[in-house]
């Protein structure tokens, strides 16, 4: 326990606060926010092990309030497509040069992102089909980089569903994803009892800062819905192609 309360703890504190405001309004996002601080405080496993351990009890939290809105039928395609490709990421990982994959997807991320902007949406819902080619993108991404929203966040901005719909998909979405992963990690023991501790004195933040977020999200029309969301993969695709070890 000694370990867990440092002064890093105070920062992770502040990223997890940012986190869970993004996260409670537009439905993800968290990790986005997480990631670039926790891997500098701590080991790799330990940072990925405590964010996938937050972002289910995020889950828990925000899940009640939008299961009315989600749309099963095509969230459940979705998710399985998803954790089937998982493990074709995470050999890709394995094989390719990680900062050419991370360009690549972050620029392929970034051409999308501008078409949206530019105001083209499907006229017609992909169905099953198109659900579960976004879930397998996601899912192999994710494995390979750990960051496997983006397709996922596209495919639903590009569909006609208003702004709480998509915010119920994307968290129920996050359910099973972030489900999987922690089952993956606890087999492979990166569930310690520092995660453990460090995750628990982490959760009361990022409580208050959900709560704040889904405030936020009920003071805000689909239009502001819609440009925070594509603000936020802008964000991530131009931090993928400008980062530099």
């Amino acid at each position: 326990m000694e370990s867990v309360l440092q002064p890093s703890l105070l920062i992770a504190m502040g990223a997890t606060f940012l986190a869970g405001i993004v996260r409670g309004f537009s439905g993800f996002g968290a990790a986005m926010m997480q990631a670039p601080v926790f891997a500098i405080l701590f080991a790799p496993a330990q940072a990925v092990a405590t964010m996938a351990g937050l972002g289910t009890l995020a889950s828990v939290q925000l899940l009640p309030g939008s299961l009315r809105h989600a749309e099963w039928r095509e969230m459940a395609p979705m998710t399985v497509a998803a954790w089937l490709t998982i493990p074709l990421g995470s050999y890709v990982l394995l094989s390719l040069e990680p900062d050419l994959m991370r360009r690549g997807i972050s620029g392929l991320v970034l051409a999308m992102v501008l078409v949206l902007m530019s105001g083209w949406r499907y006229p017609v819902k992909p169905g099953p089909w198109g659900a579960s080619g976004a879930g397998a993108l996601s899912g192999a991404i994710n494995g390979a980089t750990g960051v496997g929203g983006p397709p996922v966040v596209l495919y639903l901005l590009a569909g006609p569903n208003p702004a709480r719909t998509n915010r119920a998909n994307l968290i129920l979405y996050y359910t099973f994803l972030n489900g999987g992963t922690c089952v993956s990690l606890l087999a492979h023991g990166a569930f310690t009892l520092e995660t453990v501790y460090r995750s628990l004195a982490l959760w009361p933040v990022q409580v208050v800062s959900l709560y704040v977020g889904s405030w936020l999200f009920t003071r805000a029309n689909d239009a502001i819905y819609r440009r925070i969301a594509m603000g936020l993969l802008l964000a991530v695709a131009l931090g993928g192609l400008l980062y530099t070890r």
